[in-house]
């Protein structure tokens, strides 16, 4: 048995065909930078949604903020 951890930053590969809710963790960092995961199983997200638009809505909690240089 093994077990492979990646990260991704293509959002079109969080897709149900290729991988189940519970096989998808999103990481969570608060204001003081502690990290918390957590995987996609533990929110309601219908059959029919696609996962990178509902990440995208902030369905799964904040989404990444990228501040512009001037």
């Amino acid at each position: 048995n093994a077990q492979l951890i990646f990260t991704l930053f293509d959002l079109k590969l969080m897709d149900r065909n290729k991988m189940r809710d519970d096989q998808m963790w999103i990481v969570h960092r608060d204001n003081q930078g502690n990290s918390t995961i957590e995987p996609l199983s533990n929110y309601v997200i219908d059959d029919d949604k696609q996962l990178d638009n509902a990440y995208l809505q902030g369905v799964f909690g904040g989404i990444p903020h990228i501040d512009k240089e001037d």
